[in-house]
């Protein structure tokens, strides 16, 4: 095993003062084979994923850690990652900051297209964190300034009891 991968990232990042963030994404497949497997923990910039949004931000670093490893015919990546994402809501239209947190996700890859025997998990992360985005935020009812006033322009139901049409409530005498 050479120095390096001994060495934790983040504190091969101090120890001898790498700047380039990309290569921290990088897995060596000849290092995971013959049986072994990587542990994987680095705290990065948001800058990796390349968002260039008017309503979609990333403030906060993100941290990810998790295990990487072979099979006969696959990369196995099972990995935690957390960020903050910042979005408008829809409903007052304030920017407003949301933890994404995705635990134990396992994420697997052909080794047959692998190429060069360099795996680039950013591309990963990436996906992971932008599937994991709502489609729109609302704030928490008790913390929107805007849901009052637009309440009003809401309709109201009137889904009573007798008023609704239940397609499938006879469906357990049958």
């Amino acid at each position: 095993m050479d120095f390096f991968h001994a060495l934790d990232y983040n504190l091969a990042i101090e120890f001898i003062g790498i700047n380039c963030v990309e290569d921290l994404f990088i897995i060596y497949i000849d290092r995971l084979k013959a049986g072994h497997d990587e542990t994987i923990s680095c705290t990065v910039p948001p800058d990796f994923m390349k968002i260039d949004e008017n309503e979609l931000f990333f403030p906060d670093e993100v941290t990810f850690s998790g295990k990487v490893y072979l099979t006969e015919e696959h990369l196995i990546i099972h990995i935690d990652i957390e960020t903050t994402a910042q979005m408008p809501c829809k409903m007052c239209n304030e920017l407003k900051r949301f933890p994404i947190q995705i635990k134990g996700h396992y994420y697997t890859h052909p080794l047959d297209e692998i190429k060069n025997g360099l795996f680039d998990l950013s591309l990963v992360i990436r996906e992971l964190i932008l599937l994991e985005l709502p489609t729109y935020y609302e704030c928490p009812q008790e913390e929107c300034e805007g849901r009052a006033e637009a309440k009003k322009y809401l309709k109201k139901s009137d889904d009573r009891e007798g008023n609704s049409y239940h397609p499938f409530a006879d469906l357990e005498g049958i």
